[in-house]
């Protein structure tokens, strides 16, 4: 059984930005891991129809009524989860089953009524980004085998 390989990893994520808040770091068949950056005093949604690991590791939130800080997960699978960031604002590692690629609806920012915003502009974008990003990864990595 091969369980990883000795090699340092290829990560076709290093410059993907998904949004203002996603940063993709890891993509594979079996899971995806983001970075999250959310700004002080901000309520987003984490939306998952599959198993989702949530690591905070700077500032705080409340995500429902349960108060995160450095160091606490969040497990989440088929709901969504409210996050109310605090004034200093949240990192966080997200973890996910792999789908194919990064998930366009997991964070979504909610608006001054808790509601999130409905056209599908936002998807199409961190989409939009994926693809370039490995479109640019498959580019280097073949060089590197020339």
């Amino acid at each position: 059984m091969v369980v990883a390989v000795p090699e340092p990893a290829s990560c076709p994520a290093e410059q993907c930005r998904l949004s203002d808040a996603r940063k993709l770091l890891v993509v594979s068949p079996q899971f995806i891991v983001e970075h999250f950056e959310l700004p002080p005093n901000s309520r987003w949604r984490l939306e998952t129809d599959f198993e989702t690991w949530l690591l905070t590791l700077a500032g705080d939130a409340a995500a429902g009524s349960l108060a995160v800080s450095v160091g606490d997960a969040i497990f989440a699978e088929a709901e969504h989860v409210t996050l109310k960031v605090g004034a200093t604002g949240m990192a966080a590692l997200a973890a996910y089953t792999g789908c194919g690629g990064p998930a366009p609806t997991l964070l979504r920012q909610l608006n001054e009524r808790g509601e999130t915003d409905t056209d599908q502009v936002h998807e199409a974008q961190i989409m939009a980004s994926f693809s370039r990003a490995m479109a640019a990864f498959t580019r280097q990595h073949r060089r590197k085998e020339l």
